[in-house]
């Protein structure tokens, strides 16, 4: 509420109070995605305000966590920091005005995305968390921003997406229709043929 009328510092006090913690400013920023899905005025505040609170836990997570043992830690961290729908029950106590609001653009945080992705490349869970992201697009546009987004994070561990990934074969099967033009076409062949070297039965069936 306090960054919703203009000041920020509380909120990026309290980010750095737990930069050290993963868990709790893992949770901390999952509450604040769950806090813009309540009312428009939040949801406006909160989307104004994650690219500068992204770009901040992206240069925690490069820095190692600064003083944090958490072997974990930029795991957490960079999850958390992908805007998703949050569960129903995950807060005791939500003021919803009427449905909630997705307030998460990947088109807009595509710079902090492309900061990101380095960092997450190579990781389910995290992967996984892009995809939920890139729901809120139409699924032609999840063709054009979202594959060349996925490529570099597969073809970075094959072997650690392949069967570690919830969404991928589902996505890949529904923006399929959509990847027409020869970049994103053979995009999409480049992370359907990795998966499948790595052991990925899921996406045998769609090889060519």
């Amino acid at each position: 509420e306090v960054s919703a009328f203009g000041d920020r510092s509380l909120l990026f006090a309290h980010i750095d109070a737990y930069s050290a913690d993963s868990r709790l400013l893992g949770e901390f920023l999952r509450a604040l995605n769950a806090a813009g899905e309540e009312s428009e005025r939040r949801a406006s505040a909160v989307r104004e305000l994650w690219p500068s609170i992204f770009d901040r836990v992206v240069e925690l997570v490069a820095s190692e966590g600064g003083q944090s043992d958490d072997h974990r830690y930029g795991e957490t961290l960079l999850t958390a920091v992908i805007p998703t729908p949050s569960y129903e029950a995950g807060y005791l106590h939500r003021e919803y005005v009427g449905e909630p609001i997705l307030w998460g653009d990947p088109v807009a945080l595509s710079p902090q995305i492309e900061k990101w992705l380095p960092l997450a490349a190579g990781h389910g869970e995290h992967l996984d968390a892009l995809l939920q992201l890139l729901a809120s697009l139409q699924i032609e546009k999840q063709s054009e921003v979202g594959l060349p987004w996925i490529e570099r994070m597969v073809l970075a561990a094959p072997g650690r997406i392949a069967n570690r990934s919830y969404r991928l074969p589902e996505w890949l099967e529904q923006v399929r229709p959509n990847a027409v033009s020869p970049s994103l076409r053979n995009s999409w062949i480049r992370i359907v043929d990795a998966l499948i070297v790595a052991g990925d039965h899921r996406v045998a069936e769609m090889a060519d």
